[in-house]
């Protein structure tokens, strides 16, 4: 099967609508600042506004994404991130007066690349920097391949520190060309060596079973992804269970090239990275681990809940007793 732009558009569905002036949704999430080591074995733990911005589509068509739901088909309105963004602070009562200690930080995710100037015009770029002022870091998401000297120029209007999220996906060569994603490891790494040298932080995001990988070697494949995600400077990498939905995925799964992995699979994953990364943040992503095989209404909060104090303290607990019949048959 040959996978194109044309043939991943034809198998969409129809896109949400969406207010330009006004942000897809926002939460407030916790993260680990690092991982525990012996000189410092309590990291501080981050609290974190992630507003998930609406803007122009991203310019590459990834098989497995479906992000694309929440864009605009046209380009994003001068104006209207820094609009967003308000709406997200105000939302949240977002203040640094509580006087809490814990790091602030903010994602703005934009379901496509930050550093596009039809996502996130540079005109915006000032506005945007006094809005996150009182924040100590911001994490945005971009295309290795839009890494560019702009970056630097952006990171220059914060007062907190800039992380760039990427996406690595995986080094398993078979998936690689499946999922449409016109990069390569070496292209991550050229960007992530770049970023830094902008003193600009990097975080990864690794695939759990991507189309065209064997489910018996993903949890290995994520481990060498993780891996190389380490070794090119990444400060945090998260871990996605590989999702369908989009059209393009099903018709992969129809014709045994995808098979999305299990919640036990998930949970692996987490256990072995914490073993052996041990200078990354490894987290696992659990949007929509409720959708995942291998679970059921009994044992779907202590198991989440076991995963999100994982994702916290980045050491291991002990696995949830189960009662319930759940497998990873």
């Amino acid at each position: 099967m040959i996978i194109t732009r044309e043939s991943i558009e034809s198998r969409r569905g129809p896109k949400t609508k969406l207010d330009p002036m006004r942000p897809v949704a926002v939460i407030q999430e916790c993260e680990p600042t690092a991982r525990p080591t012996a000189n410092h074995p309590n990291p501080a733990i981050a609290e974190v506004t992630s507003v998930f911005l609406t803007g122009a589509e991203c310019a590459f068509r990834c098989t497995m994404c479906d992000l694309w739901k929440h864009t605009l088909d046209v380009s994003t309105p001068q104006g209207a991130i820094p609009g967003q963004i308000d709406v997200a602070l105000r939302s949240q009562n977002n203040d640094r007066s509580t006087g809490t200690k814990s790091p602030q930080w903010i994602k703005l995710y934009n379901s496509s690349n930050f550093f596009d100037p039809r996502c996130v015009p540079h005109e915006d770029w000032d506005a945007v920097a006094t809005r996150v002022s009182r924040f100590d870091q911001v994490i945005v998401e971009n295309h290795p391949r839009l890494v560019n000297s702009t970056v630097g120029q952006f990171a220059s209007t914060l007062h907190g520190q800039l992380e760039v999220a990427m996406g690595l996906e995986t080094v398993y060569q078979p998936a690689i060309k499946l999922l449409n994603k016109q990069m390569t490891p070496n292209d991550f790494e050229r960007a992530a060596h770049r970023l830094q040298s902008m003193n600009v932080s990097v975080r990864s995001f690794i695939l759990l079973q991507p189309p065209g990988m064997p489910a018996a070697i993903a949890l290995d494949e994520v481990e060498k992804s993780l891996r190389f995600a380490g070794q090119c400077g990444s400060r945090h990498a998260s871990i996605i269970a590989t999702r369908g939905g989009n059209g393009i995925m099903e018709e992969l799964a129809a014709k045994g090239r995808f098979r999305a992995p299990s919640a036990f699979a998930l949970e692996r994953c987490l256990d072995v990275a914490l073993c052996h990364n041990p200078n990354m943040v490894v987290t696992v992503d659990l949007w929509g681990f409720e959708s995942l095989s291998g679970i059921c209404d009994g044992c779907i909060e202590p198991r989440r809940e076991r995963l999100t104090a994982m994702n916290l303290s980045q050491s291991i607990l002990p696995p949830c007793e189960l009662n319930c019949g759940c497998s990873d048959a």
